[in-house]
């Protein structure tokens, strides 16, 4: 009595669709069913891969591991099958035992028995897993075994390439197919540079039919003699979560506002990658950014929600030259498949860092950060990679302009300014970039100073500056600490430099603190006036108002001894 293989619906989807599996048939046809003529069964069918874009330069070659050996149909429409070695059980047998696969299970069972002399058989009762992405489980194990074998990757006995190649389908860049004998081929992609799929098993049709029949136990009809191109892709992408004080982020995360100085932080989200069908495989993530900033720390690299080790799991390779670092993931060879337990496919990967708001840093002009993913694309050669763009976040600062005048709006020098924070004693401390014009220093940079001096033409611009409100306890105070006129009347307000964390404008506008209406703000210009006495200060300002109550306390006490001295006179 010949063995015969019968599985359904379900077991062909584990097999055929992610690597193999097989339907097979009774002893005979039931009364619904009709047998496939023997040389109807021997009809050259097509087998096609399709992919989502262009493999027409891809060298695909389809190498037979079973053939059809009887088969059933049911109004066109295949309800069963057997299959029979096609002349490489002795490789697969071998390969079974190499990849330490239980050839054990099925052995009460004499059609489903291993036998050594058909082992695909035996395979397509027993390894039904691998269904679906990420294609992994016992039956992968043996098609990654396989596809090392002489057999598949070089030329058999006789010195010829087994299988035959597929080709391009006309008018369609992404198939390529051949007429084939009907079985069970394996599929191998030996394209030698670019992407490259994993290795696929799929079976032709029968006669035309394509067609195969789910049973009873709800399992659903399979298409044979069509698979998919088995490659992928990841993506990431980046966002801030936070600024330090003087900041702001807005809502979806895609930008920031904070001052010179002022720490970002921002956080990388990713998958781990279907290594599935690798030797070994490269992950990382690359990250560059602009001249206003700078990486600080990263802070956490986590998978699947674990913490993972620098220099064990994680190595971040920094470059400030090139304004780029990359964080490389896996063993010290950067192979994560050394490590696999730690990198399940498609875990999420989460990676958060700081970065700093440098001195490079300019009001109306953005810093960028940007993210891209790299990983092996290529089974045949994990060296070569795929860059897939990740997006950009923006960084933002602003600016105060000031005109120091006298009070009929001439323009002074001489005069020097500080700033400080809000509840603050200490100046805050800047560094001279150009004539009347400074900026906030980093901390601890050489060269830096807390006196301001206005230019030659009275102007003086401070950059890097940012707030994340207008209140006064946010806010800066800019304090006059030398006037032309060497005299004690030295103005002072609070000000705030609201940015704008979406787009980077900014909007300067006054606080507290203007005792004596010195100090006006129109269109973001600050203007500082300065007086060269009492009688030139404004008639409203606390000045004055101590001026009129001397008067008054004076006009008082003259009245008073004029009272005095009258009633003195009449005695």
């Amino acid at each position: 009595m010949r063995k015969t293989t019968r599985r359904w619906g379900t077991a062909l989807a584990a097999f055929l669709a992610s690597a193999a599996t097989l339907l097979g048939a009774a002893t005979g046809a039931t009364a619904a069913e009709s047998r496939v003529s023997p040389t109807d069964l021997a009809k050259p069918q097509p087998l096609t891969v399709q992919a989502q874009t262009d493999i027409s330069g891809r060298k695909l070659r389809a190498v037979p591991l079973a053939w059809y050996s009887y088969a059933t149909h049911d109004n066109g429409k295949l309800t069963s099958f057997d299959v029979t070695d096609a002349g490489h059980a002795a490789s697969i047998d071998k390969e079974l035992k190499a990849a330490g696969i239980d050839l054990t299970q099925g052995a009460d069972d004499t059609a489903t028995a291993y036998d050594a002399s058909n082992p695909m058989a035996w395979i397509v009762h027993n390894l039904l897993d691998s269904a679906t992405s990420p294609w992994a489980g016992k039956l992968r194990d043996l098609l990654d075994h396989m596809k090392r074998n002489t057999w598949i990757v070089d030329k058999n006995a006789q010195g010829v390439d087994d299988g035959t190649m597929l080709t391009p389908v006309a008018g369609d860049n992404q198939r390529q197919s051949a007429n084939l004998k009907p079985g069970v081929y394996l599929i191998v992609d030996k394209t030698g540079t670019g992407q490259a799929s994993i290795a696929m098993m799929q079976g032709t049709g029968i006669n035309g039919m394509t067609t195969l029949q789910g049973t009873q136990n709800g399992s659903q009809p399979y298409a044979l003699g069509l698979i998919e191109y088995k490659t992928h892709t990841v993506a990431v992408s980046k966002k801030i979560t936070g600024v330090s004080d003087h900041g702001a982020v807005t809502a979806d995360g895609m930008g920031a506002a904070t001052q010179i100085g002022g720490t970002i932080t921002m956080q990388l989200s990713s998958h781990v990658p279907n290594w599935t069908g690798y030797d070994r495989y490269y992950y990382a993530l690359n990250d560059t950014y602009s001249a206003g900033l700078k990486l600080l720390d990263i802070q956490s690299v986590s998978v699947g929600g674990k913490q993972l080790a620098e220099g064990t799991d994680w190595r971040v390779a920094s470059n400030p030259a090139n304004r780029r670092f990359v964080i490389r993931f896996g063993d010290a060879n950067n192979d994560i498949i050394a490590s696999k337990a730690k990198f399940p496919v498609d875990a999420p990967v989460v990676v958060t860092y700081r970065m700093k708001l440098t001195g490079a840093a300019e009001a109306g002009k953005t810093d960028t950060n940007t993210v891209e993913v790299e990983h092996s694309h290529n089974p045949n050669d994990w060296t070569q990679r795929e860059i897939v763009p990740g997006n950009t976040v923006n960084v933002h600062t602003g600016r105060v302009d000031i005109t120091k005048t006298d009070m009929d709006g001439r323009a002074l020098t001489g005069a020097q300014f500080v700033l400080k924070d809000a509840g603050s004693d200490a100046a805050r401390w800047v560094v001279k970039t150009a004539d009347g014009t400074y900026r906030l220093a980093e901390n601890g940079e050489s060269g830096a100073t807390y006196l301001m001096d206005v230019g030659e033409h009275g102007t003086l611009r401070i950059e890097g500056l940012s707030t994340t409100d207008t209140t006064d306890g946010n806010g800066y105070l800019l304090k006059e600490a030398t006037s032309p006129y060497n005299n004690p009347l030295l103005p002072q307000t609070m000000l705030h430099v609201k940015v704008n964390p979406a787009d980077g404008t900014w909007a300067v506008t006054k606080g507290a603190g203007d005792v004596n209406n010195m100090i006006s703000v129109a269109d973001n210009h600050v203007t500082v006036q300065n007086a060269r006495n009492l009688m030139e200060m404004p008639k409203t300002g606390a000045a004055w108002l101590a001026i009129w109550t001397l008067g008054c306390v004076a006009a008082a006490l003259a009245g008073g001894l004029l009272l005095a001295c009258s009633r003195t006179s009449r005695r």
